[in-house]
Parts: C-alpha cells; sequence; structure tokens
C-alpha cells in the first residue's frame, strides 16, 4: 500500500473497519504500509506470490509483465475520475484489467481509490519551455513516463516514498506524483518551489485493490459482493472528500512560497502531441493495448458528447 504520509493508506483504513462491519466481523484485515512486508512498488508482485492476501497499489507497477498496464493506471489527455470510473464499472475496463492478470494469481477487484488530476510535476528549476526537459532528470511512472522521455528528460521511476529524499540529495530535478493534498502531505513543498498544474499527464490517479486468486477463490460469494462493493464506495467517498480539500491544499502550497502556475501552453502543445504519437505507436504494434486504448478512447467519447469531462 501507499506510506502512511499518503492519504491514500487512510482509505484502506476505512475499508477495513467498513468491511468488518459488514461482515458482521467474519472478515478482519490485519493492515501494513508500503515497504512494511514488501516493498511499495511490489505489492501486486506480493499478491502474486502470496505473501499478502490483498493489496493496493497501481498497475503502473507491473508495466515490465504487462506492457498495457498504464492504461489501467491513468492516460496522458484521457478521462478523468468519473468517467474512468464508470469505463471500469460498465464500459468493460475491469473486465479488460483482469484479461490482463489472468496469467497470474493476482484478481484485480475494484478501484479503492479515484484521484482528481494530479498536479502536472512538482520542479527544482523552471520548466518554460519544451526545450527546459532536454536531461532534466524527473521522476515519473507509467506510459506518461514514457512521453516525457521523448521530450528529452531522463525518467527516473522510484515509489513515492523515495521522492522527498532523491530532490533534497539531488537525485531528481522534478517530479509528478499526486494531488496537491497527497503532496502536501509528502512535504514536497519544502523541496521543489516551481509546482505546475494541469490535467493532461496524470486525468486522474486510478489505483486498484488486488487479491491473491486463492484468497478470493476460498471467500463466499456474500462477502465478495460486499468486498467489492465497499472497495468502490471508499473510492467514490474518498474523491468526495479530495475535490473539497484539494483548493485548501493548493493554498497551501501558494501560501507555503510554492510558485503554482498552470502548465505553460508550449509545454502542454507538446506533450499532447506526443502523447497521441505514442499511443498510436503503442496500439499498432499490440493487439491487447490497441484493443484497451480503443474501449478507452470510444468512452471517453461517450462522455465528452455529454459534457461529462
Amino acid at each position: 500500500m501507499q506510506p502512511k504520509a499518503d492519504p491514500r493508506y487512510h482509505v484502506v483504513e476505512a475499508l477495513a473497519e467498513r468491511v468488518e462491519a459488514a461482515s458482521g466481523g467474519r472478515m478482519q484485515w490485519e493492515l501494513f504500509a508500503g515497504d512494511e512486508i514488501v516493498p511499495g512498488a511490489e505489492v501486486i508482485q506480493g499478491v502474486r506470490d502470496g505473501i499478502i492476501d490483498a493489496g493496493a497499489s497501481a498497475t503502473v507497477f507491473v508495466m515490465d509483465m504487462f506492457p498495457s498496464a498504464g492504461l489501467f493506471f491513468q492516460v496522458a489527455g484521457g478521462m478523468t475520475p468519473i468517467p474512468q470510473a464508470l469505463w471500469y464499472m460498465e464500459g468493460g475496463g475491469i473486465e479488460l484489467c483482469r484479461e490482463m492478470f489472468e496469467p497470474i494469481d493476482s484478481y484485480p477487484l475494484a478501484s479503492y481509490c479515484l484521484s482528481s488530476p494530479e498536479v502536472w510535476a512538482h520542479s527544482t528549476v523552471p520548466l518554460n519551455t519544451p526545450a527546459d526537459f532536454k536531461g532534466l532528470k524527473m521522476r515519473a511512472l507509467g506510459d506518461p513516463a514514457n512521453i516525457i522521455a521523448n521530450m528529452g528528460a531522463s525518467v527516473v521511476t522510484m515509489f513515492g516514498g523515495e521522492i522527498y529524499e532523491s530532490t533534497q540529495r539531488g537525485v531528481i530535478d522534478t517530479f509528478e506524483m499526486g494531488t496537491f493534498g497527497a503532496n502536501w502531505g509528502m512535504g514536497f513543498q519544502e523541496v521543489a518551489p516551481y509546482v505546475y498544474q494541469s490535467p493532461t499527464r496524470g486525468p486522474t490517479d486510478l489505483q486498484l485493490f488486488h487479491i491473491n486468486k486463492q484468497s478470493w477463490n476460498e471467500l463466499p460469494p456474500d462477502l465478495q459482493k460486499m468486498l467489492e462493493s465497499a472497495v468502490w464506495l471508499e473510492a467514490l467517498k474518498f474523491y468526495s472528500r479530495e475535490i473539497q480539500q484539494e483548493v485548501a491544499y493548493k493554498q497551501k502550497f501558494v501560501d507555503y512560497g510554492c510558485e503554482v502556475q498552470p502548465l505553460p501552453q508550449a509545454v502542454e502543445d507538446e506533450f499532447a502531441r506526443l502523447a497521441k504519437e505514442y499511443y498510436d505507436e503503442k496500439s499498432a504494434a499490440d493487439p491487447f493495448f490497441a484493443k484497451v486504448v480503443e474501449s478507452q478512447r470510444a468512452f471517453q467519447a461517450i462522455t465528452e458528447s455529454l459534457g461529462i469531462r
């Protein structure tokens, strides 16, 4: 799971309380933060191997196993939280995700965490033009990381709990992580004075609750249904709380002295151009990747035609 300083850790705490109450005490959990039993970036592998029964994590951490995994986390220029959740629920998303994970013993049940569009980047240096990305050392994840690499940055993948110290030590110049609320709790205002806002890189931060397939199959049907419903409910409750808090947390960064500003249009345009190019190229080379992209784009077209963004 997430570090204990991350608000998303507390979603799982609330979920544990809910399932214990809803099950009449038949389901009780012992919780551990990322890195306490398995490395924070290897939660899904820990579930697969039966080291833990279940875990909350992002599919982006298994892109080495599944090249399409990043699509189930966030898509540059893609759907924001509610459309993405609806795609998962009734648009074929969760079925595609389970199809991808079929070869291993980790079962993606539902999203435990819907999150607002992420801060585009926190940086120790100004990012005014695409040229500023040449040689930039940036922490990024998933397909957006590959797009940023195509802008000329030197991309580093690391667990969220490593970002603060890595920035402080100069290992990275710039990073992406999460929302204003999550990032304030991680102390990022102390190490990166430039903050850029745009929904294009991370329209949402949708993370999934995974359960070991044997552990899942051992649950009676009523507990399976209860657990799936409880996970989705806590995801929606978290999102409701988060969007109400985001404005205040953004102001905290401003009051601290950070320069919070929109992503410069030149950077936005270049990123959008490279993003479309990237997804089209990957789709042409990988039938399953193409299948997921086509499904997402079709659902996004429906929601946008109705003004749902």
